[in-house]
């Protein structure tokens, strides 16, 4: 038998390199994570605003007037809430406004990041979306503010 005796395993250097490493590797990784988690949740929300479009071109097709009852819109589309006010954070909560003459109306969500998109669409143009993502309230029928071809970024 020898007189040396055989060290196997890692040494305490190596092990805390290892560490380091992954350390480094997580703080690169979390934020990306999150980021893309309020990236995913922003689409989902715009993608909850043209749901509840397509609801409004439902009821108007049937009714040749926007609507803002909840019970006449989940007929339209059962999976969304329509309210009055702004939405509940990352919930199916839409918000639903009309002007006066029933043909243009405002519809909104609140995203998982806290954002709200606005969009409006007047019965005989294109949908228009707000500029502002402020969830304070909700932006009125004739805001300035909706030059947007496409939900703000």
């Amino acid at each position: 038998m020898s007189a040396k005796a055989s060290e196997d395993g890692f040494s305490l250097i190596e092990l805390m390199t290892v560490v380091l490493v992954i350390a480094v590797l997580l703080a690169i990784a979390i934020p990306m994570f999150l980021g893309a988690e309020n990236r995913a949740g922003d689409r989902a929300a715009q993608a909850n605003v043209h749901h509840a479009l397509l609801a409004e071109h439902i009821v108007f097709t049937d009714n040749e007037t926007f609507s803002t009852s909840n019970a006449v819109l989940r007929a339209a589309e059962p999976r969304l809430i329509y309210v009055p006010g702004v939405p509940i954070k990352n919930s199916a909560e839409v918000y639903v406004g009309m002007n006066a003459t029933g043909d243009t109306i405002v519809v909104g969500v609140q995203s998982l990041s806290g954002k709200c998109f606005w969009a409006r669409e007047p019965s005989a143009t294109p949908t228009r979306w707000n500029t502002s993502t402020d969830c304070s309230a909700p932006p009125a029928v004739d805001d300035t503010g909706f030059t947007l071809d496409g939900p703000p970024s």
